[in-house]
């Protein structure tokens, strides 16, 4: 189904850009083309934050909400290390990303 999605450009787009780059995003014309920000829209932030350093983190998720209208919702999901696997398990997850371009910048259960 999605390679049927993607070859119509009428109501799908791929925007290669960084989420961090909020106003590029939001003022890309295919944003602005297909999402109607007078409406609710549902802001989808899937297995990504964890990859953005606090506070721009923070800060993008405070500007993509701020976009949308009231009654706009945020799905929200981010990769934690559970101190319970031990200190050697712990720190193979990021020592693996760190080796790559997609290093973790992720937080711990408590708050920050």
């Amino acid at each position: 189904m999605l390679d049927r999605l993607v070859f119509q450009p009428q109501i799908v787009a791929v925007l290669h850009a960084d989420l961090r780059d909020v106003d590029a995003i939001m003022e890309h014309p295919d944003t602005r083309r297909l999402i109607d920000l007078s409406q609710p829209v549902g802001v989808l932030f899937v297995a990504v934050l964890h990859f953005i350093p606090d506070p721009q983190a923070q800060e993008a998720v405070t500007r993509y909400m701020s976009a949308g209208a009231p009654g706009s919702y945020l799905a929200l999901s981010h990769g934690t290390i559970e101190a319970e696997v031990g200190p050697e398990a712990a720190a193979r997850g990021p020592a693996m990303y760190n080796r790559t371009a997609n290093t973790l910048g992720g937080v711990g259960r408590e708050p920050a």
